[in-house]
């Protein structure tokens, strides 16, 4: 990705990160497992079913198909950084399903911190907008 493309992913969601929830529509959920660094399964609050969760807009590393132990690793820093970042219960921003049934969402937690955007501005997610993935050996 050139410069002045990830330059405008992070103004992107440097939006996301000051919007207010109070602007979203949310629905509450519960953590019930940490995937990766961004893939999650919930229980939703208003319909009980288990749903994964892929947070919207950022791109981690492979956990479960790694190519390389640098990935592995950064895969598990990555994992470890969404857990301490989410709590028991959070909110989801839902914008629809990816290809694997997957629902794609902006999280919240029970701070209203925009799950997402810290992931990315911290530097454990870059922006991603579909398409072909950048390797991370």
């Amino acid at each position: 990705m050139t410069w002045p493309l990830a330059f405008i992913f992070v103004v992107i969601f440097m939006v996301y990160a000051t919007t207010t929830t109070a602007d979203i529509e949310l629905v509450g959920a519960e953590v019930r497992h940490v995937y990766d660094g961004d893939t999650i399964t919930v229980k939703m609050h208003d319909t009980y079913t288990v749903e994964r969760v892929r947070l919207l807009d950022i791109d981690t590393a492979e956990l479960g198909s790694a190519k390389c132990v640098r990935e592995r690793a950064l895969a598990l820093k990555q994992r470890d950084t969404l857990k301490s970042l989410l709590t028991t219960n959070v909110s989801l921003a839902i914008e629809g399903r990816d290809r694997y049934g997957r629902l794609l969402a902006v999280v919240y937690n029970e701070h209203h911190e925009n799950v997402n955007a810290t992931m990315l501005r911290t530097g454990y997610a870059r922006p991603y907008a579909g398409g072909i993935r950048r390797g991370w050996c």
